[in-house]
C-alpha cells in the first residue's frame, strides 16, 4: 500500500478540518459557559430580591394578623358585656358624684 501526495494532502485536510471544528467548538463552549455564569449570578441577584419582599410581606401579614386579633378580641361578645357593665358602673358613678355636687351647694 502505498501512500501518494494525494492522500497525505486528504489526510492534512482532514486533519486541519477536525482540529479547527474543536477549536470552534470549544469557543463556542466558552460562550456558553460565560453566558450560563451571568446568567446565574442575574438569576442569584433576583432571588435575593424575592427573598426579600417575600419576608417583608410576610412581616406585614404577620402584623396585620395580630391586628386583627386584637380588634376581633376587642369585639369579642364577652369583651363587649364587660366593656357595657364598666360604662354603666362609670354612668352611676357620676349621677352619684352629680348628686352629691348638687347636696353640697
Amino acid at each position: 500500500m502505498e501512500i501518494d501526495i494525494k492522500t497525505i494532502i486528504t489526510v492534512i485536510g482532514v486533519v486541519v478540518s477536525v482540529t479547527s471544528a474543536l477549536a470552534i467548538s470549544r469557543h463556542q463552549l466558552k460562550v456558553v459557559a460565560e453566558q450560563v455564569v451571568a446568567l446565574t449570578k442575574e438569576v442569584s441577584a433576583l432571588e435575593r430580591e424575592f427573598r426579600k419582599r417575600l419576608d417583608k410581606n410576610d412581616s406585614d401579614t404577620d402584623l396585620l394578623g395580630q391586628r386583627t386579633d386584637i380588634l376581633s378580641s376587642m369585639m369579642s361578645p364577652t369583651e363587649r358585656d364587660k366593656m357595657s357593665r364598666e360604662l354603666e358602673r362609670m354612668a352611676v358613678q357620676i349621677q352619684h358624684l352629680n348628686w352629691k355636687v348638687k347636696e353640697y351647694k
